[in-house]
């Protein structure tokens, strides 16, 4: 805290006179000061994180391997998975359109 000056300043009663620009000074100092602990601690939070962040990274190299330059898609091929529209059994059930596969009379020519 700042210490207040009162040399030369006396009230009427002898006692000393703190003036509104002084304690809007010492305000002033107050703030700064705590304005310059909250950077610092700011600081050592960043700086905290980041060698956190740099021991994690360091952790996970340790459990997977290096990329050797394998591509997801050549290590695992994507299987296409059959649309229903495609499946002649789910597209006949219900419906009034005729399907090749449920016709018996498909192989006789119908006309």
């Amino acid at each position: 805290m700042v210490a207040l000056s009162t040399s030369g300043l006396q009230g009427t009663r002898g006692r000393p006179t703190v003036t509104r620009e002084d304690v809007e000074g010492m305000l002033l100092d107050q703030r700064i000061l705590i304005e310059m602990r909250l950077q610092t601690v700011k600081l050592e939070i960043v700086q905290h994180v980041i060698e956190e962040f740099a021991r994690l990274r360091d952790f996970i190299s340790t459990l997977v391997p290096p990329s050797g330059g394998i591509s997801i898609s050549a290590a695992a091929p994507v299987v296409n998975e059959q649309n229903i529209w495609d499946n002649p059994h789910k597209a006949g059930e219900g419906s009034d359109e005729r399907s090749p596969h449920n016709d018996n009379n498909a192989n006789e020519g119908e006309m």
